[in-house]
């Protein structure tokens, strides 16, 4: 199933502290705020590239219960060169039981490149600088890009996969859409909550 970004701006929700941690497995390039490891692994992600600039697969884990929100900043775009307009951003989901609740974005302002996970939709964390809405954000080859905040909601309990996203962007009047994998995992019972929970997706093999 494929989640749509939605326009208007949600009630603001707090979303949970991640519990979880993996071992990272290839090289973090940005300073990154995390609240547990993220997993590198060892290959590029994106296809149909267009001038997005290269973008490792990663993935993480996170407790989320049925209707809270959660909130991934850990994606920063970049272009190889010139500048980019975005127009849409979609999620890949396994199933249906994650919701995509909308996409915000931040620039150059922020305190460091990246914050894995923050706590508030609408973002409001101090440090992170001016929020936007994604859609008809830009982002160049300068050194701190823009980062993404894409918040998503589990509509019912289980072990469930965003496998990735889909970015929307134009060139110069010329439009691209790239892949990439970013594989989150949500543990949505409190079996898995309070127990083992494993990552789903290739990064797991």
């Amino acid at each position: 199933m494929l989640g749509h970004m939605t326009v208007e701006a949600p009630p603001a929700e707090k979303s949970r502290v991640l519990k979880r941690a993996l071992n990272i497995t290839g090289a973090v390039l940005m300073a990154v705020v995390t609240i547990g490891s993220i997993i590198a692994f060892d290959r590029a992600s994106a296809l149909s590239r267009g001038p997005l600039g290269p973008m490792g697969a990663h993935g993480w884990i996170v407790d989320a219960e049925p209707g809270e929100i959660i909130v991934d900043g850990s994606e920063v775009l970049k272009t190889t060169s010139g500048t980019a307009t975005i127009t849409g951003i979609d999620i890949d989901v396994e199933g249906d039981a994650i919701e995509l609740v909308g996409v915000s974005a931040a620039g150059a302002g922020r305190e460091y490149g990246a914050y894995q996970q923050v706590k508030s939709w609408p973002v409001t964390e101090p440090g992170i600088g001016e929020v936007f809405p994604a859609v008809g954000a830009t982002f160049d080859s300068g050194d701190w890009g823009t980062e993404l905040f894409i918040a998503m909601k589990v509509t019912q309990p289980g072990h469930h996969l965003r496998k990735g996203y889909w970015v929307s962007y134009e060139v110069d009047g010329h439009p691209y859409r790239d892949y990439v994998q970013a594989e989150l995992t949500f543990c949505s019972t409190p079996e898995l909550i309070d127990g083992e929970c494993e990552f789903l997706g290739e990064g797991a093999e």
